[in-house]
């Protein structure tokens, strides 16, 4: 029935046009109600907004002022309520069953069981998402949720944007809790503080503000505590598993900056503090670097190039590599070995095993249970030990200790004989110089009259100069046969 005036019902039946200049194309028990409605066909739809257009389908209504419903209908025949529905003015809805659009100039492009429940938001598609915050857009995907104003889902399932301005690009159970956060994707992902990115991984944290998790995940897919974490201000993961850039105080600002490139359960838990990679690594203090390895540990402003179970406690530290190494001294350095410390303040040990280089300023270039303890000494070889400050010990491979106990003292023990060579021949034998033999307290002159040592010492450089002798004779013999060689291998080429 036509009963609106300048009203249409142009064929089908059951239909009603009670609103001026309202039409009904057709179709079943259709009723456009309020003035301008249109229903162009389709069974028991109802437009009653003023203006309200449904295309066709059923169980579709359009309630309000313009609103707009392509077509679609009932997800389930036995419950009248679960067609397309349109409370707001100029909302659409364009097909797909069970959607309502609450907001004014809120959209729904299909799908089933979606909900625009405020303004300005948009569903592309999908099941079951919903819109709470005004100006957001879900594009598709399961049970997906923007309640943040202005916030964007572009798919995947059970993810959140509760932030204003945040978006996810897809993937699950993600959340994007501050504002203008993002998540470009994966599940479990949590980015809580203002302009956190998360690119993807499983079960990652960015709770400080403007952090940064590229990827990565959880060492332990059960269990929820084992993802990337940032919980500093401006901290940065790059990937890998379990990793923490910032520490525990609940304050973002405590450890801002921290940097962990990726690798294993490492925590760079202080201010510009930095760990490349590796495993189980924790710079612990501001501009802490740690650069990869296993089980280091570096304080404040220390640096641990690698290795394994080294830590760099004092300021300014440096251990480049090896293992369970430890700078206790600040602005001390080892550079490598095992088992090796320096504690005292600007000491050095360069490598070797079980040094300790105690005075400030000491060194031990290497070798094996060597300690510097005085002030500015060294102590290198095997069981050397400079006590006093400004002492230099240097011992040979025999396993008793050789030691300095007063300041500036020299001490080195060979007791196979010292060299002191001041000339050499073209083949690199000594000339000239002085040697002390094993056993003897007086020095040989290399080279010098006989009659002014003993008869040992005079023997043993006997013994040496015929050595070098021999040693002469054979390096000519062989400069010798390698010119006849080269003659010989020279006129084959000529003959060929």
């Amino acid at each position: 029935q036509a009963q609106g005036n300048a009203s249409t019902v142009s064929g089908g039946q059951s239909n009603e046009a009670l609103g001026s200049i309202a039409t009904v194309g057709g179709g079943d028990s259709n009723v456009a109600t309020n003035d301008a409605d249109t229903v162009s066909g389709g069974q028991g739809n109802v437009a009653s907004g003023g203006g309200a257009t449904i295309g066709g389908g059923g169980g579709n209504q359009a309630t309000a002022l313009f609103s707009t419903v392509g077509g679609g209908g009932l997800s389930d025949f036995s419950d009248p309520m679960s067609g397309n529905r349109i409370t707001a003015s100029y909302g659409t809805i364009s097909g797909g069953g069970d959607n309502k659009v609450e907001g004014i100039y809120s959209t729904i492009a299909g799908g089933h069981s979606n909900h625009a429940a405020t303004d300005y938001a948009s569903i592309g598609g999908g099941f079951a998402n919903q819109i709470p915050g005004a100006y957001s857009a879900i594009g598709g995907g399961f049970a997906n949720i923007a309640e943040g104003g202005d916030a964007t889902i572009g798919g995947g399932a059970d993810n959140r944007c509760s932030g204003g301005f945040a978006t996810i690009g897809g993937g699950n159970v993600n959340v994007a809790g501050g504002l203008a956060t993002t998540i470009a994707g994966g599940g479990y992902n949590q980015a809580t503080d203002y302009a956190a990115t998360i690119g993807g991984g499983l079960g990652n944290s960015a709770h400080g503000r403007y952090s940064t998790i590229a990827g990565g995940g959880r060492t332990d897919l059960e269990d929820p505590n084992t993802g990337n974490r940032v919980t500093g201000n401006y901290g940065t993961i790059g990937g890998g598993g379990g990793n923490q850039a910032g520490d525990d105080s609940g304050d973002g600002n405590e450890a801002t900056y921290a940097t962990v490139g990726g690798g294993r359960e490492n925590k760079a838990q202080g201010r510009h503090a930095v760990i490349a990679g590796g495993q189980n690594n924790v710079a612990v203090s501001s501009g802490a670097t740690i650069g990869g390895g296993s089980l280091n540990e570096a304080a404040d402003k220390a640096t641990v190039g690698g290795g394994f179970l080294n830590k760099a406690i004092g300021s300014n530290t440096t251990i480049a590599g090896g293992q369970e190494n430890r700078a206790d001294g600040d602005d001390s350095a080892i550079g490598g070995g095992s088992g090796n410390e320096t504690s005292g303040h600007h000491s050095v040990i360069a490598g070797g095993v079980g040094n300790h280089a105690g005075g400030y300023g000491s060194t031990v270039p290497g070798g094996l249970s060597n300690e510097a303890s005085g002030r500015f000494s060294f102590a290198a070889g095997y069981f050397a030990r400079a006590n006093g400050d400004g002492s230099f010990v240097w011992g040979d491979g025999h396993d008793k200790g050789i030691y300095a106990h007063g300041d500036n003292q020299f001490v080195a023990r060979a007791t196979g004989g010292f060299w002191l060579i001041t000339a050499i021949d073209g083949n690199g034998v000594p000339t000239q110089g002085m040697m002390l033999p094993e056993g003897t307290s007086a020095w040989v002159p290399i080279g010098g009259p006989k009659s002014a040592v003993s008869e040992e010492a005079a023997a043993a450089l006997e013994t040496l100069q015929r050595e070098n002798a021999e040693l002469k004779t054979k390096v000519e013999i062989l400069e010798t046969r390698m010119a006849s060689l080269e003659n010989l291998t020279m006129g084959k080429a000529a003959e060929n």
